[in-house]
């Protein structure tokens, strides 16, 4: 469930002996004669080179506006107002604010007392402005956005070993998060969901040194040194490992079958009907399940036409929503 330095993924599939139909393609395939040259091709190191992100169809190119963090935090501060003391700060706001603060300042392995560390207190009596002497106006509004949109938790005070992200780091993570298609709902569902930076010089002796990502989902210092299109690609791979309900979804009777896989976490065996996405898919159904979701993302046609039943199953996974071209773009 992890990414590594070297070993990530690839862009092009091993199924190379199935017959290929003459239908009509959906608008935004390249030809018939283009898509079996990519499905015939050798497997490579990426599901989908930077080159093929930057064109994917209805890829996000920027991240939310201020504008729009905005509409969001007003959107969960319109209700009646609560009085509550949280973490030594006393605050007036809507119960959702409220909530949100609470989270986003709770480490029960370190307790802190925010009054006593930013004397928020007489100077703020509401969340927003609680947060901005915490964090500054822009990445307390990046952190309320990722929790009241996405129910994402990024703060560095709630997690242990974790940082604040830099600005680039920050702007990925909101591209990427974006990727997914709004069908699908607040992705951290239940809120709350921890999303980090591990402590910058540090590393997680649970993994092995290259460690890019953890479905957990933390991100460590060799994912900040990748290009932008690797460091979104990541999180979309990480946060699909999420979605899988901790092995429901990529071990599931049907997952398995269509994919071809045999044994258990002692060991799994690809059959000869797996039709691979590539390297870093072949380990398992797990990553097999993520590295399909990024194909399907990012790369569709040669998933579409390499391995349909995936395609559709993951088309399930997604709501709906197809990526071929811009004139299925709305609403993704």
């Amino acid at each position: 469930m992890l990414f590594l330095l070297i070993q990530y993924s690839l862009a092009t599939f091993a199924h190379v002996g199935e017959e290929h139909d003459e239908e009509c393609l959906p608008p935004g395939l390249p030809s018939e004669e283009a898509l079996i040259k990519s499905i015939m091709a050798p497997l490579a190191l990426w599901t989908s080179t930077g080159v093929q992100m930057q064109k994917a169809p209805c890829k996000t190119v920027s991240a939310p506006s201020i504008e729009d963090m905005d509409d969001v935090i007003r959107e969960h501060s319109q209700g009646e107002t609560a009085e509550k003391t949280i973490n030594g700060v006393i605050l007036k706001d809507d119960p959702r604010m409220l909530k949100m603060f609470e989270h986003l300042t709770t480490n029960y392995q370190d307790p802190k007392n925010f009054q006593t560390l930013f004397n928020i207190n007489p100077d703020c009596s509401n969340v927003t402005c609680a947060m901005t002497k915490i964090w500054g106006s822009k990445y307390a509004k990046q952190l309320s956005y990722l929790f009241l949109h996405s129910g994402f938790n990024s703060s560095e005070y709630s997690f242990p070993n974790a940082t604040r992200f830099n600005d680039s780091e920050m702007n990925d993570l909101l591209i990427a998060l974006k990727d997914f298609p709004s069908a699908m709902g607040p992705l951290g569902a239940g809120g709350n969901r921890q999303l980090t930076r591990y402590t910058r010089g540090k590393w997680d002796p649970e993994f092995r040194p290259g460690t890019f990502a953890t479905s957990d989902v933390q991100v460590y210092d060799p994912w900040t040194k990748a290009s932008s299109w690797e460091r979104q690609q990541t999180i979309f791979h990480e946060v699909t490992h999420m979605l899988t309900e901790k092995g429901t979804l990529d071990t599931s009777a049907e997952w398995l079958s269509l994919s071809g896989w045999e044994g258990s976490d002692e060991k799994w065996t690809a059959s000869k009907k797996n039709c691979m996405v590539g390297k870093y898919g072949s380990k398992n159904p797990y990553e097999d399940f993520a590295e399909t979701a990024v194909a399907y993302r990012y790369n569709p046609s040669r998933l579409y036409k390499g391995c349909p039943e995936k395609y559709q199953y993951m088309k399930r996974f997604f709501k709906g929503a197809e990526y071929f071209g811009t004139s299925s773009c709305e609403d993704k």
